[in-house]
Formats: structure tokens, C-alpha cells, sequence
């Protein structure tokens, strides 16, 4: 049995033509179309006379009050992390300062301490002195930056300090000084940052 090139045509069409009439079992109609694209996108869900659906409701209620307690419970966390990092920053300045033999450098602590240096909640009075002589020693890109950081917060309090001589008010005094008035804890601390620094 031979086939033509025009007979194969004809056969062919056959099938398509009973493949056309049939309905495909996958197709969906518009309608429900309509309902999958508000479903991902996650709209408010109507029924049929326009009411909108409280059932479907309630679940996003309880799960944005599941993230909000999990959000919590993050910032919580976070906080004692960073209580027990703190701990441990001034326990690695403690030990570089009485036992320097079983010492051992720690880039993150170290990077922690100088970040914080001028903080007197992070780094307190009696670790402060210790943290000194720890940066007396500092070299390269970790000294220019206590130098860099040291500085700045001097020239803000001494700016600041000759435009209220001046006699000018707080408001304008801070449109010209961007980082607003330095505390004196920092300026003090900088400037004993900066004098060890030299004396080095």
C-alpha cells in the first residue's frame, strides 16, 4: 500500500478535523481563569453576589500576626546577640590586657571595637582606658580609620562650639553642622583616641 503525498494530506487533516471538535480536558474557561489570576495575585476573593469571602480572611489575619510575633522574637534575639557580643569584645580586650600569651587576634572583634569606641553604653569607662592602649597599637587602614572617625567628631563639637559662641540659635546651628551636637562623652574620648595616637 502505497501513499501519495496527497492522499497522506487528506488523511492528516481527518484526524485534525476530529481532534477539533472534541474539548480539550485541560482547557479552563475565562471565568475560572479570572479566579486563578486573583488567587497569585493574592485580591480579595468575591462571591457570587459580590460578597467578599471572611473565611478566606481570617488565615491572613493569623498568619500576618504569626509574622509580627516572629519579627518580635527576631528583634529579641537580636538584642541578646548583641549583648553577648559585647561581652565578648570587651572579654577579648580584657585578655589582650592581662594575658597577652594566650591572646589571639579577632579581626570582628576588633572591627566591633573601633565602630564602638566612642560609645560609653557599648564600651564602658573601665574597658575604655584598656581599649586606648589596644589602639595605640593599631597600623595601616584600621589606624587611618580611628584618625578619620576621631577627627570628624572634633571638628563637629569645635564647629559647633564657635557657632553658639557666635551667638547663633540651636536650629541654625544644625543646618550648618549635619551630624548635630557631639556629645561630650565622644569628644572627650576622641581627642584621648587621638593624643595616644601621637604619642605613639
Amino acid at each position: 500500500m502505497e501513499i501519495k503525498g496527497s492522499e497522506w494530506i487528506t488523511e492528516d487533516t481527518k484526524k485534525s478535523n476530529i481532534h477539533i471538535g472534541q474539548k480539550n480536558p485541560h482547557a479552563v474557561s475565562g471565568e475560572q481563569t479570572k479566579k486563578n489570576i486573583a488567587k497569585r495575585k493574592g485580591g480579595e476573593k468575591l462571591l457570587e453576589g459580590g460578597k467578599s469571602n471572611d473565611i478566606e480572611q481570617e488565615p491572613k489575619q493569623k498568619r500576618k500576626k504569626k509574622k509580627n510575633k516572629a519579627k518580635k522574637a527576631q528583634k529579641m534575639q537580636a538584642v541578646q546577640k548583641s549583648d553577648r557580643n559585647i561581652e565578648k569584645c570587651i572579654s577579648y580586650l580584657k585578655r589582650w590586657h592581662e594575658d597577652r600569651q594566650n591572646w589571639k587576634f579577632e579581626k570582628l572583634r576588633q572591627i566591633w571595637l573601633l565602630q564602638n569606641m566612642l560609645d560609653p553604653s557599648k564600651v564602658p569607662d573601665s574597658s575604655f582606658k584598656i581599649l586606648v592602649d589596644y589602639i595605640s597599637g593599631t597600623r595601616g587602614h584600621a589606624r587611618q580609620m580611628i584618625v578619620e572617625k576621631t577627627m570628624k567628631v572634633i571638628k563637629a563639637m569645635e564647629l559647633w562650639s564657635k557657632l553658639s559662641e557666635e551667638g547663633l540659635k540651636e536650629e541654625d546651628i544644625a543646618i550648618q553642622v549635619p551630624d548635630g551636637k557631639v556629645p561630650e562623652v565622644m569628644y572627650e574620648r576622641s581627642r584621648s583616641i587621638l593624643q595616644s595616637l601621637d604619642d605613639v
